[in-house]
This record gives C-alpha cells, structure tokens and sequence, in this order.
C-alpha cells in the first residue's frame, strides 16, 4: 500500500535538474490514530502499519549541502510554528519503565543528496523537558507524550530553505471527519491550550533563571562573613522556594519549603493542564478553564515575587557587597 503519492505525480524532467525541490505536500488529516488504552500488540502478533500520523513532507536535493537546511512550518496568518534543521541533534531518551523497542525512531532533517520524507506531526514547538511515553502504546512506534498543542485545521505554509534559497508550499490541514465538535469549540480548547503552553515555557525560563541567580548568590556568599553572610543565605532561601527547589539550596545551603507558589509547581499545572485541554477533540470542560485561570494567578504572584527580589533585595545586597569592596549579584530581567 502506497499511503501518499502526490511526489511521484510532481516529477518531470524539470524537476530532476532543479538544486531543490519542494514538492507540494497532500493534504493533512489530524487525527488521533492509536486510542488504545492498553499496552500495544505483541510485536509478534500480525498487524498492518499505520499511515504517518501527521503531514507528509517530500523534498529533494540535488547535491550533499555544506550548509545547514531547515524547514519551517508557518500558521495562515504567517507565525512560525515548528522549525526544524539538518543540524538538530537527537534528545536523550530518559529511564523509562517501557521496553526500550516500544519507542519510535527519531528523525531528523536529511541535507544529503536525493529524495527525502519528513513528517510533521501537526504540533507546535514541542518544550525542552524530557521525554515521557504513555502505556498506549505501537511497537516501534510510540512518539513521546506531546509537550505542545495540535494545530487547528486551515493552510499552512510550508517553507524550505536550501543554500540560501527559499521554496514554499501550501499545506492544508483538516480535522478527523469524525469529529463533530464545532469549530468554534475547538477554537477556544486550542486557545486555552496555548495558553497553557506558553504558559508552562514561561515557567522553564523563568526556572532558568532564578537557578542561574542562586548559583551567582551562593558563589559570591563562600567568601561572605557575618551579617553580609547571613543576608545571601536568605535570598538564596527565598529564590529556593521561589524555584520550587524545597530543603536544600546548591551545595548544602539551606532554603525554606517549597511554597504554594514556585517554578516547579508552575510548571506541573501548566503541563497537567495542557494533557488535559489536549486530551480529547472536546470543548474545554469547566473546571480546565478555572484551573488554568488559578494557575495564572498563581503565575502573576510568582512574577511579582521575582520582580520583588531583583527589584529591591538584590539592589539592596549589592550595596553592601560594594561597601565591602566585593563584585555586586549579576542579575537578568
């Protein structure tokens, strides 16, 4: 069974003589392909191959390139969402309690000579965490859980970028005829979801950055005496807690409990919330919609004790650090 074959329908001798080529893709069904709620077939058990599930990419090189290659995925009103380059590496698969043979392959951008498949599997960006596979699962098949919202059906624009040149298609995604949601519903659990991702990014750069602070205060307090001393343990004690890093600070500097509000928790609603948006082609429910508004309150509290500690604690302390002749805590904003 040959599951897409607009590619072959595109060539002609014109082609062939083309440095590159971006043959203009099918149309693309978001559809939720593997529902089983149990552990996968037995590898050993006869069964079919499913057909990709997400847009079917081809392309063709006619050359090795020295150049990075990239391919873009824009939104119909023209915003980036997905990029991907022949110079991305594979992320780590993480300890997992999953036969190791259950994961699927990675793929990455091919700049070699000749033709080539790409599947984008209709998501944004998906967020810099590590890898988690649900029970649901195909044998050799199984994608991490999604980091990231389904796009919602329209025209996409495809965008290739080849030794400086630039060729683009049209793609057309369309939701599972099966659905029956209204568009309008999905549209609104789409806009909660980016909510929730954006969201949940924020709290991992802002994690980022209350760590690279902690470990700024706890070099600049090995040297520190007295009461100069005691006012970096406090800081880093509040940044602890801000961060969500509870008992200890690095090396052995104790910080307070971990508070109702942190970067860490944050960061666990905000995916929950996501899971949960995502989880079916549904309108939201309303108890997703008031989690996530409590969740951002709790965000906005969070960013007010941030702006707090930069804004008035770390000026403070780098007062006293001048006095004492010693260099003042590097923040960013």
């Amino acid at each position: 069974i040959l599951d897409d074959i607009a590619c072959l329908r595109q060539m002609t001798p014109e082609t062939e003589r083309r440095d590159a080529v971006l043959y203009k893709p099918s149309a693309a069904v978001r559809v939720r392909w593997d529902m089983n709620p149990d552990t996968p077939v037995p590898p050993d058990e006869p069964a079919g191959q499913n057909p990709p599930d997400g847009a079917v990419i081809d392309y063709y090189l006619k050359a090795d390139q020295t150049e990075p290659v990239r391919l873009e995925i824009l939104d119909p009103s023209g915003k980036g969402v997905r990029h991907f380059a022949s110079t991305d590496t594979l992320y780590t698969v993480p300890d997992v309690n999953i036969p190791l043979y259950w994961i699927r392959p990675q793929e990455i951008l091919s700049a070699k000579a000749g033709p080539h498949r790409f599947i984008w599997d209709l998501h944004y960006q998906p967020l810099n965490v590590p890898a988690s596979y649900p029970i649901s699962a195909v044998a050799g098949n199984t994608a991490p859980s999604p980091t990231s919202p389904w796009v919602m059906p329209g025209v996409y624009t495809v965008r290739l970028v080849v030794n400086g040149k630039t060729y683009t298609q049209n793609l057309t995604v369309k939701m599972d005829p099966r659905v029956k949601t209204a568009t309008a519903d999905l549209q609104r659990q789409h806009d909660l979801a980016m909510h929730a991702y954006r969201g949940w990014d924020s709290a991992l750069e802002a994690a980022r950055r209350v760590v690279a602070l902690r470990a700024e205060v706890h070099r600049l307090s090995q040297a520190a005496t007295d009461s100069l001393a005691t006012a970096l343990r406090d800081l880093d004690g509040r940044l602890g807690a801000l961060e969500g890093a509870g008992r200890r600070g690095p090396r052995g500097m104790r910080g307070t409990a971990t508070p109702a509000v942190s970067y860490s928790r944050l960061q666990g609603k905000y995916g929950g919330l996501l899971s949960l948006l995502e989880d079916a082609d549904l309108p939201p429910t309303t108890q997703a919609v008031a989690g996530l508004q409590a969740t951002e309150a709790a965000d906005k509290r969070a960013r007010q004790e941030w702006m707090t500690i930069v804004g008035k604690e770390i000026p403070a302390i780098n007062k006293r650090l001048r006095a004492a002749g010693r260099e003042p805590i590097k923040t960013e904003l």
